[in-house]
């Protein structure tokens, strides 16, 4: 599975806010898998979410939802 991405303007930070709630209630329901992770940057005026391997593996229809594509792994180190 690839990394994914989604990106909100400044202005939607509710609907961000939204993603990670449902994200996160998932990410329990499956045991809290280690490699599920939910990673956010904020540059400017937008909110961007990647979403590890894991992730996508336990959210993809939700992410898709939300309009997240597919994208490069991000360097968050």
């Amino acid at each position: 599975m690839p990394w994914m991405s989604t990106t909100f303007a400044e202005s939607e930070g509710h609907r961000q806010g939204i993603l990670q709630i449902a994200f996160t209630k998932l990410w329990m329901a499956k045991g809290a898998p280690i490699s599920a992770i939910m990673y956010s940057a904020k540059r400017s005026s937008e909110i961007r979410c990647f979403f590890s391997p894991g992730a996508v593996a336990i959210a993809r229809l939700l992410l898709l939802s939300f309009g997240a594509q597919e994208c490069p792994e991000p360097n968050i180190g």
